[in-house]
């Protein structure tokens, strides 16, 4: 019942409970509990909303950017790329999510280009910082299709087990 209702909320955190309720057959009352559950567990984290930038600019390019940069520098680095949109050669870009990770890269990136002359100037304004050692970018081709994967199941799964 809590993969269902997460699916629910997943495709549309702003669903109405009793939406949920007749789709699962299930009271109001139930899906309340189990959201109110799901959160004081930490499964879910809480409610946002995703901004298509496909409405703002019909082109616009979804870009995930892997980067490997100086250990020591990965704060210099994140603060430069935030501040890319202010750039004066790249004017139509957003960075949606910046993050330092471990990895092949310790710098992941997701940012919204309106064109593909825009990736480029991405790539080649980023690759020139000097605690950049490499840059990997790919374009997103489908959008939230994380949670289509086995990862909701086990995240359901886990809660289950936990009470």
């Amino acid at each position: 019942m809590d993969l269902e209702i997460l699916r629910a909320l997943l495709d549309d955190g702003r669903v109405p409970f009793s939406h949920i309720s007749q789709e699962l057959g299930i009271p109001v009352a139930t899906v309340h509990s189990r959201v109110k559950k799901m959160t004081k567990k930490g499964l879910i984290k809480g409610f946002t909303i995703y901004i298509n930038p496909r409405k703002h600019h019909a082109e616009t390019v979804t870009l995930s950017i892997g980067i490997r940069a100086i250990p020591s520098r990965t704060d210099e680095v994140c603060e430069f790329i935030r501040g890319l949109p202010n750039n004066r050669i790249i004017k139509h870009i957003e960075i949606a999510f910046i993050w330092p990770c471990m990895g092949w890269h310790n710098i992941g990136a997701v940012l919204f280009a309106n064109t593909a002359i825009d990736t480029q100037m991405v790539h080649q304004l980023i690759k020139r910082h000097p605690a950049i050692i490499e840059v990997r970018m790919g374009v997103v081709m489908r959008e939230n299709w994380l949670f289509k994967t086995t990862f909701l199941e086990k995240l359901a799964e886990k809660a289950n087990e936990n009470g």
